[in-house]
């Protein structure tokens, strides 16, 4: 939970105090055990490889292996109505921290933008614009279009669909990590017990083969729950010796409110990473994604700190940006006056673009009114805005040279014609 906890700590520090609304409905997931994943489940149980996958016994070769992710944000035609960035990095953390200790490490590889004529989802289409091969893609959508609300649905393997709705990538909502559950294969703990197609016992006596089939998972007939206290309160008893139901409140892949649920167990995260290297080896990947942390400024205490882009924005403090360092200062990410030498034009921009455009930035929060801008002309070789004795010894000590400053008329030789135009020019530029 180390990444939750550094946001809370930051969040707690600065007096800010994050309320998410929760989505307090029973079907927010739109991910259905389809009855072809159940042949594989079958198909599985019989060659015992259902078993080693979900007991842990099988072997993991390659230690830590990075799963690189790329998000879709879907937006309208004038670029609003868009997931903020920043909840991506917060719900990879979230997801890693539920996985925390095992042997995949999410990682965000692209965030890429969608501007489309209608960014909604209809369920249950898999939409593809801008597919990224190799990678997990994920399309967040502002609203996905059902008889009911849902919150996300995605595939069970080998299939590749992942969408979820935007209201549910805030902070406290787990959503995301509920459905990489199911693209890596985890069925709802309540599957074939809530519908009594395949009723699990509560006494795990046929755990196996009924209800998710993973045995340290709690029967679950998805009864209900206190959404203030955890509580499970739907009052059911398992058809194979009336004992009362009493689900997991904490599982991620159960319907409890996400305030109560932190944890994929063990048997999960076992089936987890065998899905992973057996079904989606293809996004899987040695080497981790490029660090997301940049500087911090937090103006209360006078502090800077290297954490991620959500972390810094819940607790109030300025982003200088991906990649940025506290030891640059705090100013990082302020506009300043950029002084372009071939349009003699000063604009107001953030450094990388001025520098990228061949201009001169003057700092972080100068402005073109107070015109510190200096703009050479024809004669001043260097640039300082004045044509005098400096310019002169430019042009002679370049003398016969066929490129350089001193070739001020710009006739392929520095010789006596650069000499005249620098005489011509004597003075203060205009």
């Amino acid at each position: 939970m180390k990444n939750i906890i550094i946001a809370g700590t930051i969040a707690l520090f600065l007096g800010v105090h994050c309320v998410a609304e929760k989505h307090e409905c029973k079907e927010c997931c739109g991910t259905e055990l389809s009855q072809e994943y159940i042949n594989q489940i079958e198909r599985m149980l019989q060659d015992g490889s259902w078993e080693d996958a979900t007991s842990n016994n099988f072997p993991k070769a390659r230690g830590i292996q990075y799963v690189k992710t790329t998000f879709h944000i879907m937006r309208n035609e004038d670029g609003s109505g868009g997931l903020e960035t920043s909840r991506c990095q917060l719900q990879i953390d979230y997801l890693n921290d539920h996985l925390e200790g095992g042997d995949l490490v999410f990682c965000i590889s692209n965030i890429v933008f969608h501007d489309l004529t209608n960014p909604v989802v209809t369920y249950p289409s898999s939409p593809s614009v801008g597919y990224v091969p190799g990678t997990m893609n994920v399309y967040c959508t502002p609203h996905i279009e059902h008889t009911f609300g849902l919150c996300g649905y995605a595939s069970y393997p080998p299939y590749t669909t992942f969408v979820v709705q935007n209201d549910c990538m805030d902070y406290g909502e787990y959503t995301f990590s509920h459905e990489a559950g199911h693209y890596f294969g985890l069925p709802h703990t309540f599957d074939g017990t809530e519908d009594g197609s395949n009723p699990e016992c509560v006494d795990g006596s046929n755990c196996s083969t009924a209800g998710d089939r993973i045995c340290d998972t709690p029967a679950d007939d998805n009864g209900g729950w206190s959404w203030s206290s955890c509580v499970y309160t739907g009052g059911g008893v398992d058809v194979c010796n009336g004992t009362p139901y009493a689900p997991s409140a904490e599982n991620i892949m159960s319907y409890a409110p996400d305030a109560c649920t932190t944890e994929f167990s063990l048997n999960q995260q076992s089936l987890f990473l065998y899905m992973a290297q057996t079904y989606r080896s293809d996004i899987l990947s040695d080497e981790m994604c490029p660090s997301t942390l940049g500087a911090c400024c937090i103006e209360q205490s006078g502090a800077c700190i290297e954490i991620e882009e959500y972390q810094c924005l819940n607790g109030g403090g300025g982003w200088q940006g991906v990649g940025t360092y506290c030891e640059d200062g705090c100013l990082q990410n302020e506009i300043g006056a950029c002084c372009i030498e071939v349009s003699k034009a000063c604009i107001e921009i953030h450094e990388p673009y001025c520098l990228a455009g061949g201009g001169v930035w003057l700092g972080p929060l100068t402005v073109c009114a107070d015109e510190e801008c200096v703009f050479g002309c024809e004669g001043d070789t260097n640039g300082d805005g004045e044509v005098n004795v400096s310019d002169l010894l430019d042009v002679v000590d370049q003398w016969g040279s066929t490129s350089g400053s001193g070739d001020v008329n710009n006739d392929g030789i520095v010789n006596v014609g650069d000499l005249l135009a620098v005489v011509d020019a004597w003075g203060t530029c205009p």
